[in-house]
C-alpha cells in the first residue's frame, strides 16, 4: 500500500517531466515567439513608398497652378482686341465725316441750273413763313422773310439771264442768308421755323460752294432753241 503512492508520483513526475519537457519543444517554438516575418513588418510599417507620397503631396505641379492661372491671364487681357477696335472707330468717324462732305462735293458740281431751283423753293418757303410771321404778330420774323425772298428772286433771276452780276451778287446773297440764320435761331423756338432754317442753310451752301454759269448742255439747248427760231423767222418773209 505505502510502495503503490511512491511509483505514483514518479509516473505523474514522469508525465509532468515529459509534459513540460514536450511543451519546452511547443513553449520554444521560435517560430510563433520571434515571430520575424510580422516583426520585420516594419518594411511595411515604414511603407516608405506611402511616405514619400508626400512628393505626391507636395504635387509641384498642382502648385504650378499659378502658371495655368497665368495661362487664362492673356485670355483676360482682351482689352488688346479691343484696343484695336476703339482705334479703329476714329477711321469710322472719318469715313462718316468723308460722307457727310461728300454732299459738300455734289454741291460744288451745282451750277446755275440747280442753284436756280435751289432758290426757287426757298422762295416759297420764304412766303408761308412771311404769312405765318404776320398771322401770330412776329415782326422780326417777317421783316427777315421777306427781305430774303426779295434778295433770293434777285439772284435766280440774274443766273437765269446768265447776267454778269450773277455772279458777284452770288457772294453777297449767301452772306446774307448765314446772317438771317443767325438772328431766326434767336427766335423764340417755333416748329415752322425749323424747314425755313433747313433750307436756308442748303441756300446758303449751294451759293456758297455752287457756280452760277450754266451747264453745257443747257447752252446747247438755248442755242438750238435759238436756231430753230431763226428758221421760222427765215421762212416767213418766204412766204
Amino acid at each position: 500500500m505505502s510502495q503503490i503512492p511512491q511509483q505514483q508520483p514518479g509516473q505523474y513526475g514522469t508525465e509532468s517531466s515529459l509534459s513540460t519537457s514536450q511543451q519546452s519543444q511547443f513553449g520554444q517554438q521560435p517560430q510563433f515567439g520571434q515571430q520575424p516575418q510580422f516583426g520585420q513588418q516594419s518594411q511595411f510599417g515604414q511603407q516608405p513608398q506611402v511616405g514619400q507620397q508626400g512628393q505626391f503631396g507636395q504635387q509641384p505641379q498642382v502648385a504650378q497652378q499659378p502658371q495655368v492661372a497665368q495661362q487664362g491671364q492673356p485670355s483676360y487681357q482682351v482689352p488688346q482686341r479691343q484696343s484695336p477696335s476703339m482705334q479703329a472707330q476714329p477711321p469710322a468717324v472719318s469715313q462718316g465725316i468723308q460722307q457727310a462732305g461728300s454732299p459738300s462735293q455734289q454741291v460744288t458740281q451745282a451750277d446755275g441750273r440747280q442753284i436756280a431751283t435751289t432758290l426757287q423753293e426757298l422762295e416759297r418757303t420764304l412766303e408761308q413763313a412771311n404769312v405765318y410771321a404776320l398771322e401770330n404778330g412776329n415782326s422780326a420774323v417777317a421783316r427777315i422773310t421777306e427781305d430774303l425772298e426779295t434778295m433770293v428772286e434777285a439772284e435766280r433771276k440774274l443766273i437765269l439771264r446768265r447776267s454778269p452780276f450773277a455772279e458777284s451778287f452770288r457772294q453777297t446773297v449767301a452772306q446774307n442768308l448765314q446772317q438771317a440764320l443767325q438772328e431766326l435761331q434767336q427766335q423764340p423756338n417755333d416748329p415752322a421755323h425749323q424747314e425755313l432754317n433747313a433750307q436756308i442753310q442748303q441756300a446758303s451752301t449751294v451759293l456758297r460752294n455752287g457756280s452760277v454759269q450754266m451747264s453745257p448742255s443747257e447752252r446747247g439747248v438755248g442755242q438750238q432753241a435759238r436756231l430753230g427760231q431763226q428758221p421760222q423767222q427765215s421762212q416767213q418773209p418766204q412766204k
